[in-house]
């Protein structure tokens, strides 16, 4: 692919937008502390580290195909779309040796990660199931099974203190599992292709956007969403409707952030994408 991607940043209030690195090749997924912003560069097949301020990219690793990124405040966790030795690792934020988990994979690997203070919780699409990897590095234990397979449906995930919630765009469905493992819980269901999560818990909801319905395996303009649902089920609450299938989930103390295509008669347009927020 070209080699023409970006990463910018916004103040939360609106105003300027300040690009701080280009000529990169499909930029996946982003994880950010008070200093620098981590980088999973899936056709660079590479993790790289910029300055929040902007500046030269630095490659901590050349890893293939990665996608989800996480840190804690010593290293930066991935995992591989497509691997071959092992479905992720981690490297300390300041470069040094690699550790390489979860299990040897010759076909599609993992999808998004998440990490606590003892371990990573992943996605390993070969066989569906939700694994949990000491962050040291180590045998990997499996949580739940019976996720997509292949790559089939995207499964994103997010942790709070005591669980792991995914969503799954084809079942269309929000899944929660205690950290300790036992019954799946679905929060969720009858979802139009749920996908980012984001869990507030001072309040014990899981935020999350629906793309919306779609033609032809292309989104419909105006049937996408943002939602919420108690981390203990409950009622399900649309934040927002009638969205242009809406990515990029996060959230602060007050407000919901998301991305989100521009649209005209002619449905969702490509390369035109604004970043918009609402109180949560």
């Amino acid at each position: 692919p070209a080699c023409d991607g970006t990463v910018s940043k916004l103040p939360i209030g609106g105003g300027a937008v300040t690009t701080l690195a280009t000529g990169l090749c499909h930029p996946y997924q982003i994880a950010v502390d008070s200093t620098n912003l981590y980088l999973a560069e899936y056709a660079a097949s590479a993790i790289k580290k910029i300055s929040i301020n902007g500046g030269m990219p630095t490659t901590l690793v050349s890893t293939p195909w990665p996608v989800g990124i996480a840190v804690d405040s010593t290293n930066v966790y991935w995992t591989n779309n497509y691997a071959i030795n092992g479905t992720g690792g981690s490297i300390n934020k300041n470069g040094g040796a690699t550790t390489t988990w979860g299990p040897v994979s010759g076909s599609w690997g993992s999808g998004f990660v998440g990490v606590d203070s003892t371990n990573v919780y992943w996605s390993y699409q070969l066989d569906g199931t939700l694994q949990k990897t000491p962050i040291g590095g180590g045998v990997s234990t499996a949580l739940a099974s019976g996720l997509p397979v292949n790559n089939t449906s995207q499964i994103m995930i997010a942790i709070d203190n005591t669980a792991i919630y995914w969503t799954d765009a084809n079942g269309g469905t929000l899944n929660k599992i205690l950290k300790s493992g036992g019954t799946v819980t679905t929060l969720a269901s009858g979802l139009k292709y749920p996908g980012f999560i984001v869990m507030d818990s001072t309040a014990g909801y899981a935020y999350f956007v629906e793309y919306g319905t779609s033609t032809n395996s292309i989104y419909n303009a105006g049937t996408g969403s943002i939602k919420k649902v108690p981390v203990n089920g409950g009622t399900v609450t649309t934040i927002v409707s009638g969205l242009n299938a809406p990515q990029g989930l996060v959230m602060d103390a007050i407000y919901v952030f998301w991305s989100e295509p521009n649209a005209d008669a002619t449905g969702i347009l490509p390369n035109s994408t604004a970043i918009k927020k609402m109180p949560k």
